[in-house]
């Protein structure tokens, strides 16, 4: 079973510092984080912390790990995701849960469809998600997001 566990604080610092180099030539080729339209990063969002890699192409395996009612605690929570221009759509997924669904999804049976729209400069996203095969109704957009 393929299974992402989201960074500990100081290995999201590790590699964060890692990243964080100085240009000796021409760095207009070289994009910032807080240019990159994309998903990757870590977002605040209403609930909690959800983390996206760097991705190619349009397949994404994000994580989630805290969440207001969770006590700091996301089940082994993910997203997985497909990405079209500013839009994701997929299904998040945890271990564990108080409303399990009778299929599996990512060796689970708590899971749901989510999707994304995120802002022209990828600042905010905004979405919605569901339990099992029930699909957000209409335009609810209860999980906003910040860069942080």
């Amino acid at each position: 079973m393929n299974q992402f566990r989201a960074p500990k604080a100081p290995i999201m610092a590790l590699l964060l510092a890692f990243s964080l180099t100085s240009c000796t030539t021409d760095c207009a080729d070289v994009p910032s984080p807080a240019t990159d339209l994309n998903y990757a990063g870590v977002w605040k969002t209403s609930y909690g912390d959800v983390y996206f890699p760097k991705y190619e192409g349009n397949e994404v395996r994000g994580a989630f790990w805290s969440y207001p009612e969770s006590n700091g605690k996301a089940d082994n929570g993910r997203i997985l995701a497909t990405v079209d221009g500013s839009t994701l759509t997929g299904y998040w997924v945890e271990d564990s849960g108080d409303s399990p669904c009778e299929s599996m999804r990512d060796g689970s049976f708590n899971w749901g469809p989510v999707h994304f729209e995120a802002n022209e400069d990828f600042g905010v996203i905004s979405g919605a998600w569901g339990f099992c095969e029930q699909q957000p109704e209409g335009d609810d957009a209860g999980w906003v997001g910040v860069r942080d």
